[in-house]
């Protein structure tokens, strides 16, 4: 029993060790710098997944890893609440094209800059004392006043554990996609 906690535990710290690759951003339109005493608005989190009527349980979590890395990046960022984007209502293609159809899930008319995180794959399995998770997410910073997408960008996270570190691990797929996914915004100056 020691032998597999200790294994468990070398695991886990050599896992931890692994530092997620630098993703540049898929999309930054030049005007994204004008962004500099305004507010950005974090939204509720857009759903699209194929199977979105499994429920995400970590929407809050990954909402507050957005917010922590948009404030170490020098933005004023805030919390608001907003209409739930699923996949029957909006496609990804509607969102990176800024459709007309989208503006109404963005938030209230008074916010200029808005950041939509999208929840894209998301997967979980389970082998014997282990557990597997992975997910995909895409970031969306849009200007409403200029009908603009100013950032799009995506990252990934995979965590495989093990025993009681499948049940303490189980945000580590999440801290690695937001990290991945907020390492292609610019820093503001």
């Amino acid at each position: 029993m020691k032998t597999i906690l200790k294994f468990c535990l070398a695991l886990t710290v050599l896992q931890s060790c692994v530092t997620p690759k630098y993703i540049a951003p898929e999309h930054l339109d030049p005007q994204f710098t004008s962004i500099t005493n305004d507010t950005i608005y974090i939204l509720s989190l857009a759903d699209i997944r194929k199977n979105s009527k499994d429920v995400f349980k970590k929407e809050n979590y990954l909402r507050k890893n957005m917010l922590r890395y948009l404030s170490k990046k020098n933005y004023n960022a805030v919390f608001t609440t907003s209409e739930k984007i699923l996949a029957e209502k909006i496609s990804y293609e509607q969102l990176i094209n800024y459709d007309e159809k989208i503006e109404s899930y963005l938030g209230n008319a008074s916010q200029r800059y808005v950041f939509l995180t999208v929840l894209m794959e998301q997967e979980s399995t389970s082998c014997g004392i282990g557990k597997r998770a992975g997910l995909t997410i895409s970031g969306f910073v849009f200007d409403k006043l200029n009908r603009r997408l100013l950032w799009k960008n995506v990252g990934s996270g995979s965590d495989t554990s093990f025993g009681l570190m499948a049940i303490a691990s189980s945000g580590l797929s999440i801290d690695e996609a937001a990290y991945e996914l907020m390492q292609g915004l610019p820093k503001r100056k």
